[in-house]
């Protein structure tokens, strides 16, 4: 994000993607969320109302695919009132939070707990006024992102994920992690 831009990211996994790998965004970049209030629900009208309230910043919303179903409502205002938002949604076909849960044990787990949609978002975000964009990669990415927060209005850009190939990848991260820190400790003799 450029210097002076903000950043709303959602409840479930985008919040704790980025607590646990974000990071410093650095460059004077604000970043909001509403981690604990309410889940997801409300989560582009949440950001649409920040990027009101200091126009002259400009609004990226982190999100995830059942996010955004959830606030169609806060889509179809946003764009009614040409509030300038930009907003990254991880479609990654339902809930990938619970994949990290023991739930996702459970007999009726994806039906119950990831509840995958079938609808098209970008048709749904289309539908509401919005622009739309697939990013294929980090590359086209970061291109949409760095076009969209240029434009007036609000555009959704729609990053397509694995799921199962998520999950599988945030556990090596944080067993390696887990590595480093173990052998650091080990070295500098203090027991765990």
């Amino acid at each position: 994000l450029p210097g002076g831009a903000s950043l709303h990211v959602s409840s479930s996994m985008a919040v704790r993607d980025l607590d646990t790998f974000g990071g410093n965004p650095g460059r004077e970049v604000r970043v909001f969320c509403s981690r604990g209030v309410n889940g997801i629900d409300g989560t582009v009208a949440t950001a649409a109302g920040e990027a009101v309230a200091e126009p002259r910043r400009p609004m990226l919303v982190l999100l995830g695919d059942l996010a955004l179903r959830h606030d169609m409502g806060g889509l179809m205002l946003a764009a009614e009132l040409g509030v300038r938002l930009t907003i990254v949604v991880v479609d990654n076909q339902g809930g990938g939070i619970f994949s990290h849960l023991p739930v996702r044990d459970h007999a009726g787990f994806e039906a119950c707990f990831v509840t995958p949609q079938t609808s098209d978002l970008l048709a749904l975000a289309r539908a509401a006024g919005a622009r739309t964009v697939d990013a294929a990669d980090l590359s086209g990415l970061d291109r949409a992102i760095a076009t969209d927060l240029e434009r007036p209005g609000v555009g959704v850009i729609r990053v397509r994920t694995d799921r199962e190939d998520e999950r599988r990848r945030r556990d090596q991260a944080l067993m390696a992690v887990d590595a480093v820190v173990r052998e650091i400790v080990n070295n500098a003799g203090v027991s765990s």
